[in-house]
């Protein structure tokens, strides 16, 4: 995953004031692996099925927009 997305879902746990043991519990993971997904800083690309859930527990949604000629 890379920053941005990580940047906006961690904004929206504190938003909803939850923590990393409630968004485990949302979705049926472990503390552990969502302090890992937080973490982990390659862009390896793709998409887990833990960010999916993750997405999904914070009210998120990946949108695909076309990118600006100059930006990467």
């Amino acid at each position: 995953m890379n920053n941005r997305i990580r940047v906006a879902a961690l904004t929206q746990l504190r938003a909803k004031g939850m923590s990393y043991i409630d968004l485990a519990r949302m979705t049926g993971s472990t503390t552990e692996a969502i302090s890992r997904a937080f973490e982990e800083t390659s862009n390896r690309g793709g998409i887990s099925q833990l960010w999916s859930d993750i997405l999904i527990a914070l009210d998120l949604q990946l949108t695909a927009i076309p990118r600006e000629k100059n930006s990467l």
